[in-house]
């Protein structure tokens, strides 16, 4: 619709000025100035910065663009039920330590946390999320600095409306991630604390995940062949 031409009050032939919309001071009546084309008070003023909480941020519009987990205009409210949410919180925070958007665990843990990660990230795409939300791997590695725990992370982007929300949580061992994604019942079972040391990288292409560059130490435990 051409500014200044609002179709709800005009006829063929005719045009009109939207009742939120202005020309000059004299479409807004008495108590309102026209601003930018629309009338939104005595003074033009820009709009106040947004106050958001819980993490949200501010968008181009003023409106709070709120992290998963949160909703309302300031981001107020906290979302308990995974039914309103796309995406479930606190999937394994239990397991090890919080820095930023990582979690540490060690990999005893890596088959039960993958198979909840996986399962929850199938459910909630294949549901109302559907076509809305991707999950992408992030990369993974192990060293003997960090007391052999191992590090991942694993990121669901889901756009609702105008909302770009982005939450990330870790998983566990690389060497695991192929068939546990593709299919949950293949994963190896965990052989004793760890099932192999060293540094992993995990990458998603057009052809799936591919892992490179695995170092063991002595004493780890071999895994499809390697180490």
């Amino acid at each position: 619709v051409n500014p200044g031409i609002c179709p709800r009050y005009s006829s063929p032939g005719r045009v009109g000025v939207c009742a939120d919309e202005c020309q000059t001071d004299a479409d807004c009546g008495k108590t309102k100035k026209c601003c930018r084309s629309t009338c939104i008070g005595l003074k033009c003023l820009s709009p106040a910065p947004c106050k958001c909480l819980n993490g949200g941020i501010c968008d181009a519009n003023f409106r709070c663009v709120c992290p998963i987990g949160f909703s309302g205009n300031s981001c107020e409210f906290g979302i308990r039920k995974a039914r309103d949410s796309c995406v479930k919180q606190n999937i394994v925070i239990k397991y090890g330590t919080v820095s930023s958007d990582t979690l540490t665990l060690n990999v005893s843990k890596a088959r039960a946390i993958m198979q909840q990660l996986v399962d929850i990230g199938k459910k909630e795409l294949n549901s109302k999320c559907r076509s809305k939300a991707t999950l992408r791997l992030g990369t993974v590695q192990v060293s003997e600095s960090s007391g052999y725990t191992i590090e991942a992370s694993l990121e669901y982007l889901v756009y609702a409306g105008y909302r770009r929300w982005n939450f990330a949580t870790c998983v566990a061992n690389a060497n695991l991630f192929q068939d546990i994604v593709n299919d949950p019942k293949k994963a190896p079972a965990i052989q004793g604390q760890y099932s192999s040391y060293g540094a992993t990288n995990v990458t998603k292409g057009s052809s799936g995940l591919s892992v490179a560059s695995t170092c063991c130490n002595p004493g780890s435990v071999v895994n499809r062949g390697s180490c």
